[in-house]
Order: C-alpha cells, then sequence, then structure tokens
C-alpha cells in the first residue's frame, strides 16, 4: 500500500520558493495548492511512478522521462506558442531541482539529473503557471487544470 509518508512527498508545497507566482494571501495559496495535490495524488503518483520506471528502472524521474511526460500529456509542442518546448520544459525541470539543493542538501547528491516526487509536484505547479497562469490566477486552479485536461486523460500510468 502507499503509506503516509508517500502521501507526504506528494503534497509538499514551499510556499517561500513559490511566493514570487502566487496571486492570493501565501498562506491561502499554500492551504490551495496541498488540497490540489491531494485531490490529484492518485493520479500524480502513479504518473509520476510509471515515468520515473520508463528508462532505467531508476525511482526517480530523469530529465528525458519528465520531457516525454510532457509531450505524452500535450502540455509540450514542438510548435512555439502553443505549449512547453524543450527548453522551458528543461528550465522548469532544472529549477525545481535548484529550488530543492538551495534549500537543503538532500538534492546535491543526485547532481541535478533527477527528480523526487516532490520535485515532480512542484514542476507540475511550475508547468501550470507557464502554461495556464496569468495575472491574480491562483496555483491551484492552474494544477487542476493541468491534471484535469492533460495528465489524468493523457499520460500513461501504472495501476496502483
Amino acid at each position: 500500500g502507499i503509506g503516509p509518508h508517500v502521501l507526504q512527498q506528494f503534497l509538499e508545497v514551499h510556499g517561500d520558493r513559490l511566493r514570487p507566482l502566487m496571486a492570493l494571501d501565501p498562506e491561502a495559496e499554500v492551504a490551495a495548492l496541498r488540497a490540489a495535490l491531494e485531490r490529484h495524488f492518485k493520479v500524480l503518483y502513479r504518473v509520476y511512478k510509471f515515468y520515473s520506471l520508463t528508462d532505467d528502472r531508476n525511482p526517480f524521474m530523469t530529465s528525458r522521462e519528465f520531457w516525454r511526460f510532457c509531450q505524452q500529456s500535450r502540455l509540450a509542442t514542438a510548435r512555439k506558442g502553443e505549449g512547453l518546448t524543450r527548453d522551458q520544459a528543461m528550465l522548469i525541470f532544472s529549477d525545481s531541482q535548484r529550488r530543492t539543493a538551495e534549500a537543503t542538501n538532500e538534492a546535491a547528491w543526485r547532481d541535478f539529473l533527477q527528480m523526487v516526487p516532490s520535485e515532480f509536484v512542484e514542476a507540475v505547479i511550475l508547468v501550470g503557471h507557464a502554461r495556464f497562469g496569468g495575472e491574480g490566477q491562483p496555483l491551484a486552479r492552474a494544477v487542476d487544470h493541468v491534471v484535469d485536461q492533460y495528465v489524468a486523460p493523457n499520460c500513461l500510468s501504472i495501476d496502483i
């Protein structure tokens, strides 16, 4: 089964790092983000597990696996202006890792090559903001849109 520690990894929101993107009161926005992530936990968990094991059976997601996730979710596109470009996706991938490395030493040993579940969740938030966020748009609403309209219907996942 899925233990509480796994759920916690997918509900981890670092309001201090996401504050520049927040439209609402930071405490309210973090609470709304956690609620959105809890609603979408099963989808995000299953998708993360599938894509993180695609290339090398390593339980962490590589940049190549993250790019495959972005493509198969239809959040990315080869045509500029219609979705995330590969460069934008890789910037989000590295930004979510850099944020973790700055906060703790936990990511330092991975040399920014793979993302853990909390970094994947942050990347989903950043993708939502990049694609659907805007002035005054709550991050939780962008996450709902990403998961409901792109991730859940388009991504492959494992059964749990």
